[in-house]
């Protein structure tokens, strides 16, 4: 039979896949280290092989070498050897690695090499699939190393860089749970009183800013608003027109009314002029009288519901009311809310506190109020009144009316916000749970 020989790529193949398979079972960075500065050997052939490991401070210090298990730091090879990466390393190592002889170094260093080392230097990167470096590893060797063995040498290092960083990222996660379990009591006690301090109570709740005893104006009778003769949130001054109701009616009224007067004031003249010759018109004119006056009072009360249906100011200020489109052509009752005049130097801010987020508010209490328009900006308030009833609001949901009137600087008349309102101190633990604890209440009746 002829002799079989392995084909020696084969074997290189089968060396590599072997030596990763090792790499990715290392239980620890030391284990993985070993494997490099020792099990490489199996892949390419060198003398030496030594291991700088990133250090705490951002540097790189000798942590392994091949044939022995621990170092002698007091040694001239290692110290020289601790000292390469700072020296050495970043003028001559690329992402691709570097080889060089003894002889390419000044005469000092080149004078340690040749007394200790193999003659021909190869330093190769360990990098994290990140592209982190972790590490370096230096091959000294007798020849220099061909294309091919460089080749398996960086297919090697892509998975050393892997299994170290999947190694260093458990490390880290078994460190912190060993610590873990060797302080959990300080932790829990720590948290305990953290969540026991007291502090400020506090809601944040929508806040607008109001107008401080506004003046109402109402329609001063049911109707339609026919126009309305000023803008909002314009100045006006005491007896300007602000609105005017639909008279047409009103007209048609007084017409007929004057129109019903004159006839009766010609009747009762008519009678008057015969009363002297004619028995039964002088028996008329008490009742005619009182027909004109009837039909009088009908006219002065047309006239005057006339002149009610143009609705004046009657203090000067700042008229209030959504906009013209908004009220032109609504119908509105007696007594219906239309619009305010507010004083612009008088206001007050009203926050409105939805029933989920309620807590005990009292007179006096603190208030910062931030507005929407300038999210830095901020003013203080100190509450004077609050709902004992939440009331319905616009959106649906139910909200307590909390009323607080600027302590320094007032905002300006209408400008919107957030209010950061203040209760009394309490343990940090109830700010977490309150809000679960009215939910378990209101779900299970707890």
């Amino acid at each position: 039979m002829a002799d079989e020989r392995v084909d020696p790529r084969l074997i290189a193949l089968t060396n590599l896949v072997q030596i990763e398979s090792d790499a990715r079972r290392a239980e620890t960075v030391d284990d993985l280290a070993y494997i490099i500065v020792n099990d490489s050997r199996r892949l390419v052939s060198y003398r030496q092989a030594f291991l700088w490991q990133e250090s705490a401070s951002g540097g790189f210090s000798l942590s392994h070498a091949s044939n022995t298990s621990q170092l002698d730091r007091d040694a001239p090879l290692v110290r020289w050897l601790d000292q390469v990466p700072e020296r050495l390393l970043p003028d001559l190592v690329d992402d691709s690695g570097w080889s060089c002889v003894a002889s390419d170094l000044a005469d000092e260093d080149s004078t340690v090499w040749r007394g200790s080392l193999a003659p021909h230097l190869l330093v190769l990167p360990v990098a994290a699939p990140s592209g982190h470096r972790l590490g370096y590893v230096a091959f000294f060797t007798d020849t220099r190393l061909s294309e091919a063995e460089r080749t398996l040498l960086e297919r090697l290092f892509n998975a050393y860089g892997h299994a170290w960083q999947a190694l260093q990222q458990h490390h880290e996660r078994q460190r912190v749970l060993t610590h873990l379990k060797q302080h959990w009591r300080r932790y829990v006690l720590a948290a305990i009183i953290l969540l026991m301090l007291p502090v400020r109570l506090y809601v944040l709740a929508p806040g607008q800013v109001t107008a401080r005893d506004p003046v109402v104006v109402s329609a001063p009778m049911s109707g339609v608003i026919d126009k309305v003769e000023v803008t909002a949130n314009s100045p006006v001054a005491a007896e300007d027109l602000l609105f005017l109701l639909e008279d047409t009616q009103l007209r048609n009224e007084l017409a007929v009314s004057e129109k019903a007067l004159s006839v009766a004031r010609a009747e009762h003249m008519k009678n008057a002029q015969n009363a002297m010759f004619c028995d039964k018109c002088r028996s008329l004119l008490p009742e005619l009288k009182a027909v004109m006056e009837r039909e009088q009072a009908k006219v002065d009360w047309a006239r005057s519901q006339l002149e009610r249906a143009s609705v004046r100011a009657t203090v000067a200020g700042v008229v209030v009311f959504p906009g013209k489109s908004e009220l032109e052509g609504r119908p509105v009752t007696v007594g219906e809310r239309v619009m305010t005049i507010a004083d612009p130097e008088l206001t007050e801010l009203t926050i409105r506190i939805p029933v989920d987020d309620a807590i005990s508010i009292d007179e006096d209490t603190e208030v910062v109020f931030y507005l929407n328009v300038d999210p830095l900006k901020s003013f203080d308030a100190q509450i004077y009144q609050s709902s004992y009833e939440a009331v319905p609001q616009p959106d649906g949901t139910l909200a307590y009316v909390v009323r607080a009137h600027f302590t320094d600087e007032s905002a300006r008349l209408g400008l919107r916000g957030t209010a950061k309102v203040y209760g009394a101190r309490s343990p940090i633990l109830f700010h977490i749970l309150r809000r679960p604890l009215s939910w378990l209440r209101r779900s299970l009746g707890l």
